[in-house]
């Protein structure tokens, strides 16, 4: 494991996105607003001295209530100033739902987290942020 502990030169902090693929569908998060409608890979923050992969297993954990073993790492690249780490998953625990992290406090009815399970024979169809994600979900089924 890599540590962690400082932000991009911007200041913009470091993110680690969690691919779990089960029978051939992959979770994901529907993000719902005013106007706008996409799905992110479950993911967040990497905090100060934490690793990335300390950082994917937590953010699963707050957003969509599971405990995961991380695999390999599937990609990074820069994106918005910051560096995206995504990192291949497997389900070690727990029930899909919206988690107990902060976006639970700020969910409303005009800023929604839905996790949502997506056939990756339809991922074509949705608007997945940041558009390298579909690619690499892609990459994670083989």
């Amino acid at each position: 494991m890599s540590r962690h502990d400082d932000k991009a030169a911007d200041g913009v902090a470091d993110r680690a996105a969690a691919v779990l693929v089960e029978e051939g569908k992959v979770l994901l998060i529907k993000r719902t607003k005013p106007d706008d409608e996409y799905y992110v890979v479950p993911g967040g923050k990497v905090e100060q001295a934490e690793s990335p992969e300390q950082a994917c297993a937590r953010e699963v954990m707050e957003e969509v209530n599971l405990t995961v073993q991380v695999g390999d790492l599937l990609d990074d690249f820069r994106d918005e100033g910051r560096t995206q780490f995504f990192y291949r998953v497997t389900r070690t625990g727990g029930e899909v739902r919206l988690g107990d992290g902060p976006e639970k406090g700020r969910a409303n009815d005009e800023n929604r987290y839905e996790p949502v399970w997506i056939g990756l024979d339809e991922l074509d169809e949705y608007e997945v942020h940041p558009k390298e994600a579909a690619k690499i979900i892609r990459r994670a089924a083989r």
